[in-house]
């Protein structure tokens, strides 16, 4: 692995993962015994409408959740650095939190 800069590209590993669904509120499938390998059984399968729960967020700009880490949440302030910065290559979609 070469660790060298590629100017104009940046990636991020994004390591904060906390338990922050609203799985009341979300609308989501989750996987049944018949679908996956054993350790997905019971876990979230698909998010058509994510909720968040603000308490469970609270010091984090980025973070994916533990329920369903596939997505990528960033803070209105993190979303705003983005913006002023002019960066390109990502859109951004509100998430209704509780």
């Amino acid at each position: 692995m070469n660790e060298s800069e590629i100017p104009g590209f940046a990636i991020a590993n994004i390591l904060n993962i906390p338990s922050a669904m609203d799985m009341e509120h979300s609308h989501y499938t989750m996987f049944n015994e018949d679908d996956c390998e054993p350790e997905d059984r019971g876990k979230v399968s698909g998010v058509y409408r994510m909720v968040l729960k603000r308490s469970a967020l609270s010091g984090y700009d980025v973070v994916r959740v533990k329920e369903f880490h596939q997505s990528l949440y960033v803070s209105e302030r993190f979303k705003g650095e983005f913006e002023i910065g002019r960066f390109t290559g990502y859109a951004f979609q509100e998430v209704q939190l509780t």
